[in-house]
């Protein structure tokens, strides 16, 4: 039997170490939360102009927020596989 010098990653970790993966993840996020910050000060903008409906405003940044979170949990994630923390772990059921 032939044995490896390298010792076999842990599990839960990647081979390249967990570097790379978190700081990928980390300016992934740090952009977009600038970009929502961003689009939270343009009603500012808007007000002076038009009547601004802040129920449906609200609403729809809620809906915004959560259908970033599943597309991002679900389709990058699991299925796409981008930026993975923990690689070879299976977090479903």
């Amino acid at each position: 039997m032939v044995r490896s010098i390298r010792p076999s990653p842990p599990p839960g970790t990647s081979r390249g170490g967990r570097t790379g993966p978190l700081i990928s993840d980390g300016i992934f996020h740090t952009l977009i939360w600038l970009i929502t910050v961003w689009g939270l000060f343009m009603p500012a903008d808007l007000r002076r102009h038009i009547h601004v409906p802040w129920g449906r405003w609200a609403t729809a940044v809620a809906l915004g927020i959560g259908v970033f979170q599943l597309f991002d949990g679900v389709v990058n994630h699991k299925i796409l596989r981008i930026h993975q923390i923990r690689s070879g772990v299976d977090l479903f059921f």
